[in-house]
């Protein structure tokens, strides 16, 4: 039960630092982030259009995180709605920029909500959809 896992112990050291804590016998947000983008960088490497990949949000806000520089004290503070849409570029081999993180337009039609986090680095040209 959840309850039972996140009691005010383990909270309190994941507010303290989130990047680097770690949940006894899991993965944190870390390790996994290296993981993914260790993936992913890999899998650009291939000669494929595009990839999709579908993950926890915790790996998604990581990678978003990490890729743009961002304070990751801060990193679970960035609110990720289910089934959101991140989109990644990979110009060249081995090296990925932040498109859009987050969307959920697509949640609209469904009456479950809206809520789109798009994002343009300075050093790309992505558009909103």
């Amino acid at each position: 039960r959840r309850a039972e896992g996140y009691t005010p112990e383990v909270m309190e050291a994941v507010h303290h630092d989130p990047w680097n804590f770690r949940p006894p016998g899991g993965e944190g947000m870390k390790a996994g982030t290296e993981r993914l983008l260790g993936f992913l960088r890999q899998a650009t490497e291939a000669p494929h259009e595009y990839i999709a990949v579908i993950s926890h949000g915790m790996l998604i806000r990581g990678a978003v995180v990490e890729l743009l520089g961002l304070e990751k004290r801060q990193s679970f503070s960035v609110e990720i709605c289910n089934t959101s849409v991140t989109t990644l570029l990979s110009p060249t081999h081995c090296k990925l920029e932040v498109l859009a993180a987050y969307q959920s337009d697509h949640l609209e039609a469904t009456g479950l909500g809206r809520r789109s986090g798009v994002l343009k680095p300075a050093n790309t040209q992505a558009e909103e959809h």
